[in-house]
């Protein structure tokens, strides 16, 4: 799974460009797919390192008296929620919100990890494209006449 790199031929790279846009989203999927985290009972929380849809994913376990493993996410604030639905309907012009905060403030679980990794898949996928089609990366005008 690779970032987007490129933009189409000839495209300025603006703070309006669609990579821009894409690239941000990237940066915002990374974030939900490191929220996870693991507690074990005898230690305290670690980073999960396995994809979500891995079935090597942990769950929560539990057993008589308490959790001996419980998997939490980190919460994330309601203006980069916001920004996060913005970029997801602009880059991907769907409909719905990436994630439906109502008023109880956003639910992150396996559910909203693997939706990270599927955008972030469909970016990678889409910058391929770019890259197939050997479109150059433009900054500056100046710089295209160097090369």
């Amino acid at each position: 799974m690779r970032p987007p790199a490129v933009c189409p031929y000839g495209e300025q790279i603006t703070e309006d460009s669609s990579i821009v846009k894409e690239i941000e989203l990237g940066f915002y999927m990374r974030l939900i797919m490191n929220s996870d985290k693991l507690k074990k009972r005898t230690s305290k929380a670690t980073s999960i390192d396995v994809s979500p849809s891995d079935p090597k994913y942990p769950k929560t376990i539990g057993m008589g008296r308490g959790l001996l493993q419980a998997v939490s996410f980190d919460r994330l604030e309601q203006p980069v929620v916001d920004r996060i639905n913005e970029l997801h309907k602009d880059v991907t012009q769907k409909k719905e919100l990436f994630i439906d905060s109502k008023w109880l403030g956003e639910r992150m679980d396996k559910a909203t990890l693997i939706r990270a990794e599927n955008v972030l898949i469909d970016l990678g996928k889409k910058s391929d494209k770019y890259r197939t089609q050997g479109t150059p990366l433009i900054v500056d005008p100046k710089v295209q006449s160097l090369q």
